[in-house]
C-alpha cells in the first residue's frame, strides 16, 4: 500500500512538472473545487449522482478560480551587454620558403579570443 501511494505521489508530481503557474493554479483550483463539491453534493442530496454533479461544477468552479487569481509576474530584465572593441594583433610566421600562416586574434561577442591561422602558399 505504501509503495501504491509513493507511485500516485510521483505521478501527480510529475504530471504538473511542466507546467506554467497558472495551470498548475488551475489543477489545484479543480482538484480542491471537485472534491469540496463532491462532499457538499453528496451530503445536500444523499445520493452518488449529487456528488458526481457536485463534483463537477465545483471542479470546473475551482480551476477558474485558480487560473483567474495567478499573479502577474515582471518580465525578466534584459541581458547585459558589455561592448569591447575587438582586438586583432597580427603577425606573420614564415613556416616555408613558399608558404606563410598568418594568425589573426579577435574577441569574439562573449569575450573570448579566437585564433585563427590562415596559410597561404604562393
Amino acid at each position: 500500500m505504501r509503495k501504491f501511494v509513493l507511485a500516485a505521489a510521483a505521478v501527480s508530481a510529475l504530471g504538473g512538472a511542466g507546467c506554467t503557474v497558472a495551470e498548475q493554479r488551475a489543477a489545484g483550483g479543480g482538484a480542491l473545487g471537485a472534491g469540496a463539491g463532491a462532499i457538499i453534493g453528496g451530503l445536500a442530496t444523499g445520493r452518488p449522482g449529487g456528488a458526481v454533479a457536485g463534483a463537477a461544477i465545483g471542479g470546473a468552479s475551482g480551476a477558474i478560480l485558480g487560473a483567474a487569481t495567478t499573479p502577474a509576474y515582471p518580465p525578466p530584465p534584459p541581458p547585459v551587454v558589455v561592448e569591447r572593441r575587438p582586438v586583432v594583433v597580427d603577425e606573420e610566421v614564415d613556416v616555408a620558403r613558399v608558404c606563410r600562416t598568418r594568425i589573426e586574434r579577435v574577441y569574439d561577442a562573449y569575450g573570448n579570443i579566437v585564433t585563427r591561422r590562415t596559410r597561404t602558399c604562393g
